[in-house]
């Protein structure tokens, strides 16, 4: 298998996977595509704020349903169960969801992922700390709302 990879793309790193996760490199990949993703966004607002600034007419596309991510930084740990439970109960619109988490009273630092009807959560050795955000991909999403819902998962005191 490594070599027939190889030969479709010789200058690639080949990272192993435990489980479906690759944790050699794991974080210097992640972080490399947060840098990609945070200078694709300062573009974009460059290109938007040009348009603007010189009066230009600006169209958007046609509103319609569509695809749409959106993440949340989790750098505050959250009670397992609830989380757990938020997650179960995500809408049928969520179509995927996956991130790095803490947990109340646990040191470790988690990964999870979560595709409708399965969630799977499993200790991550975890050093870089910005990578503690949570991505939700779906169809309309609500994203008040699941930042209502991560937020309840990080107040403790409101769990007995």
């Amino acid at each position: 298998m490594k070599s027939a990879l190889h030969e479709l793309a010789p200058t690639a790193r080949i990272f192993a996977a435990e489980g479906g996760l690759p944790f050699e490199g794991i974080e210097a990949l992640l972080s490399h595509a947060l840098e990609v993703g945070q200078q694709r966004q300062w573009q974009e607002q460059d290109v938007h704020n040009h348009a603007l600034s010189h009066d230009h007419e600006h169209q958007h596309g046609e509103t319609h349903e569509s695809i749409h991510t959106c993440s949340f930084i989790l750098d505050k740990p959250v009670e397992r169960a609830h989380f757990e439970q938020f997650l179960h109960g995500l809408p049928k619109t969520v179509y995927r969801a996956k991130g790095f988490v803490t947990f109340v009273g646990n040191a470790e630092t988690f990964v999870f992922q979560y595709l409708p009807g399965y969630v799977f959560i499993q200790s991550f050795p975890l050093r870089n700390r910005s990578l503690l955000q949570g991505v939700f991909i779906g169809q309309n999403l609500d994203k008040e709302w699941i930042a209502m819902q991560l937020w309840a998962c990080q107040q403790t005191e409101m769990v007995q």
